[in-house]
């Protein structure tokens, strides 16, 4: 399948394994750079290998906690340093919060 995403720049969050790793793997099968944010700096490493492995597509790897203030931007800036501007985003990290959005407020969406 032929997405027309080639040569786009994504960024998967929880990008290390699960739902994450996977959808970065189909990025980059489809052309896409791609890269991966996660807590855990050694998962984060393997993922960024076996993912360049598996592909042989461009991934940057940048280990973030999207809880944090700050986080995100940190994350958009280093994934525009090692692949220019970013086209998609694929929210794969975080919790889950009950309520109106409009009444959630900074801390209930940083769950």
């Amino acid at each position: 399948m032929d997405l027309g995403i080639g040569g786009r720049a994504a960024i998967v969050t929880g990008g290390s394994r699960g739902i994450g790793f996977e959808t970065a793997q189909r990025l980059l099968e489809e052309g896409a750079k791609v890269c991966i944010c996660a807590r855990g700096e050694d998962g984060l490493k393997e993922a960024q290998d076996k993912l360049i492995a598996e592909t042989g597509g461009q991934v940057a790897a940048v280990r973030a906690d999207t809880s944090e203030e700050g986080a995100a931007e940190e994350i958009v800036r280093r994934a525009a340093e090692a692949l220019g501007a970013v086209d998609i985003l694929v929210n794969n990290a975080g919790g889950m919060s009950s309520g109106r959005f409009e009444a959630l407020g900074d801390a209930g969406l940083q769950v």
